[in-house]
């Protein structure tokens, strides 16, 4: 439990972070400096080098070394968040006694040292969802195979066992709530529009269709469905 004497702490497990420019390392480096400027002490593992440093807001990384084998695909990807798992637990045993645990996913080897480190520090796990795991893979129809499936278990594992879960939909978090977990938040993906150019407005003839798309470009995202889709009505468009 926190008290008045001490300023309260976070431990955040993640497999990117500042000053990486990807959609997690974005979204955490904005909570961090709220939570910072609230009067949290931060502490972050995620991959990156050996020896800890300060980020931008005071908060202290604790990197895991990154190893080059997210360029072998999904199964590269995969081994190197296992490693990084693996070593995020003796990472965050090595920091301060934190108040709370966060783990955020869409990385699903990092539900593992979340729930370890928050037994072992004896601190409640919040556990976000940045992605609607495992439906995701469901929906997609991505073959999972065995160790799709134990995954799948670890997850939603971790789900139930956290004391708060977080999700970026409402419509996810209905779907935990009926899967039984506890407690679901939903946080939303947000930008700040005072810090972006307006696009100058183009004229586009009539009677033409264009789509824009912003989001992640994955093998869970099944877009080549809408390629696909598109295609066919071209072909298929009377004249």
């Amino acid at each position: 439990m926190t008290t008045e004497s001490r300023r309260p702490r976070l431990l955040l497990v993640s497999h990117s972070y500042r000053p990486e420019r990807t959609p997690p390392a974005r979204r955490w480096g904005a909570v961090v400096a709220a939570l910072r400027s609230a009067g949290w002490d931060v502490d972050v593992v995620a991959p990156g080098g050996v020896r800890p440093f300060a980020g931008p807001d005071g908060e202290r990384v604790l990197p895991t070394p990154r190893l080059p084998l997210g360029e072998a695909g999904r199964n590269g990807r995969f081994a190197e968040a296992v490693v990084h798992a693996l070593l995020a637990i003796p990472r965050g045993m090595a920091t301060r006694r934190p108040d709370v645990v966060v783990a955020t996913v869409p990385a699903l080897p990092v539900v593992v040292p979340g729930v370890v480190l928050s037994r072992l520090w004896r601190r409640p796990l919040v556990l976000e969802m940045r992605d609607a795991w495992p439906d995701l893979a469901h929906e997609a129809g991505v073959h999972q195979g065995l160790l799709g499936v134990a995954m799948e278990r670890v997850v939603t594992g971790g789900q139930r066992a956290a004391r708060l879960v977080v999700t970026v939909t409402d419509g996810f978090a209905e779907t935990l709530r009926g899967r039984g977990v506890r407690v679901v938040r939903t946080l939303g993906n947000g930008v700040d529009l005072a810090r972006l150019a307006v696009a100058p407005r183009r004229e586009r003839p009539a009677g033409e269709l264009h789509v824009l798309y912003l989001g992640n470009m994955g093998e869970s995202q099944g877009l080549e469905r809408l390629v696909d889709a598109a295609a066919t009505l071209r072909r298929t468009r009377p004249g």
